[in-house]
């Protein structure tokens, strides 16, 4: 009784954790200046798979995705419009969790006005 007891909580556990990641901001609004950006790839024996990821000098470093959750289809228009050595504001979703390489997803970037 206490493993499927155990069970429950880590498979409770996981999916709020899941929930939490996709549906609360980590702040409202990020301004940040960014430094680089790339398509990171990552192989498995499924096959695989890519992820957009924007470095900035003072915010960390994020990740350009598409989100059903937010019913958001555009990362790669968004990605490509972002400029290396200019500052933004980014909308961001999730959190960054390094165990598992996630970073919070940008959903909407404004260029800030110099």
């Amino acid at each position: 009784m206490r493993k499927i007891l155990a069970a429950a909580v880590l498979i409770v556990g996981v999916i709020g954790f899941n929930v939490w990641n996709t549906f609360v901001p980590t702040s409202p609004e990020h301004s940040c200046t960014v430094t680089g950006k790339d398509r990171s790839w990552q192989h498995s024996k499924h096959g695989s798979s890519s992820q957009y990821r924007i470095y900035t000098s003072d915010c960390g470093v994020f990740k350009v995705a598409d989100t059903w959750a937010h019913w958001n289809f555009q990362s790669a228009d968004r990605y490509g419009a972002i400029q290396e050595g200019h500052a933004y504001t980014f909308t961001t979703y999730g959190h960054r969790f390094g165990l598992f390489s996630w970073f919070p997803n940008i959903v909407k970037a404004t260029e800030v006005s110099k």
